[in-house]
């Protein structure tokens, strides 16, 4: 199964990832937030997360989806990838195209 969400999308993919009985293939997180809106995830919960793991976020996100990733990214065992852009954006709006230069 392939896994990807942004806010509290992610926050739930990574839930669904930890704690249900799927065997997933990839994760793709963008701008989740540890400790918030009801979840809340360890370092064990990471580490039991299988397939290949990517952990988003801009730098300056002002909910904390930045240190999140980088936690979580640490956390997680291999394969993963950590990517952290420029800008303030949260979530979906890293997306936009006028972000992007389009």
């Amino acid at each position: 199964m392939v896994l990807v969400g942004a806010s509290i999308g992610a926050m739930s993919s990574i839930e669904a990832a930890t704690h249900d009985d799927i065997e997933i293939a990839v994760l793709v997180e963008v701008g989740g937030i540890n400790n918030a809106s009801g979840y809340s995830f360890s370092r064990s919960d990471l580490a039991e997360i299988e397939g290949v793991k990517t952990f988003a976020s801009s730098r300056g996100d002002i909910y904390g989806g930045a240190d999140a990733a980088r936690e979580w990214h640490r956390w997680a065992t291999p394969p993963k990838r950590l990517d952290i852009l420029e800008g303030a954006e949260h979530g979906t709006d890293i997306l936009r195209a006028e972000r992007n230069g389009a």
